[in-house]
């Protein structure tokens, strides 16, 4: 063995060692934040809520450390309720969530800060799960600045929905006339077994989204930068680009089907 290869397979050995020894640290230190369920199988509580137009969901915080939420909105038909508004939350969750109505806005806030107090939290704070149920009977307008919650619509028959979440949202099993979804990170837009009138879609807030079994008749494409789309046959009808600025661009690659564009004046 030449003295190259000698050296070479040390340093290799010694990158596998420092991996290995990595790999162990973090599963080490994975459990040593403390983790919290407050999953709706934990003794969900039901509340009856008065009507509303805008849901706002929040955190109030002073506390320097990081925290990590992974949850998710259930949005269900008021029907599933008998026509009540309803919102259901694990009763873990209860001291640590305040709820109340501002004209047509229903308020949901949770309080970090009396969880990190409770628990005597001096690190990070990693909730595993924390998930909440919300009954809804006409249009959804839905606003969420919680790091990590998604959100979750089935079976829903309504006009319009626009929500804005930071985690992913998944529609299926719906009939609306009008979706304007937006995701503030880095996460996905599906919509499957749905028939929808139009789907509003900003590039600028959306990187990925999955259309599967749907009957979209428009979907509606803006931006303000320079995007690239794949429109398969099965997405929609038809498709309407709409830029912010004359810098827009849109590069879209269609399969080997038949397709008819119109440039409609401005």
């Amino acid at each position: 063995m030449r003295t190259t290869s000698k050296i070479f397979l040390g340093v290799i050995g010694g990158i596998i060692a420092v991996t290995i020894a990595f790999i162990i640290y973090l599963r080490i230190a994975d459990h040593s934040i403390p983790k919290y369920d407050f999953g709706l199988n934990n003794n969900p509580v039901n509340m009856e809520i008065a009507p509303y137009k805008v849901v706002l969901l929040d955190y109030e915080t002073q506390q320097n450390n990081q925290h990590y939420l992974k949850g998710c909105l259930f949005i269900e038909p008021a029907a599933k309720t008998n026509n009540k508004k309803e919102i259901t939350y694990s009763k873990k969750l209860q001291p640590y969530v305040n709820i109340k109505n501002s004209n047509d806005t229903l308020i949901i806030k949770l309080n970090l800060d009396r969880l990190y107090e409770d628990h005597n939290i001096k690190s990070n704070l990693f909730v595993e799960k924390m998930d909440l149920k919300l009954s809804a009977d006409s249009s959804i307008n839905i606003i969420s600045n919680v790091y990590g919650l998604g959100a979750n619509l089935k079976n829903i028959v309504t006009d319009d929905v626009n929500i804005k979440m930071t985690g992913s949202i998944n529609i299926e099993n719906c009939s609306i006339k009008k979706i304007t979804p937006e995701i503030k990170r880095n996460n996905s837009f599906s919509i499957k077994k749905s028939k929808v009138d139009t789907l509003n879609i900003d590039l600028d807030a959306l990187d990925w989204w999955e259309v599967k079994d749907c009957d979209i008749q428009v979907e509606v494409l803006t931006s303000s930068r320079h995007k690239s789309v794949y429109f398969p046959k099965s997405e929609a009808r038809e498709l309407y680009w709409n830029p912010k600025n004359k810098d827009a661009r849109l590069n879209i690659e269609l399969k080997a089907d038949s397709a008819i564009v119109h440039y409609r004046q401005q």
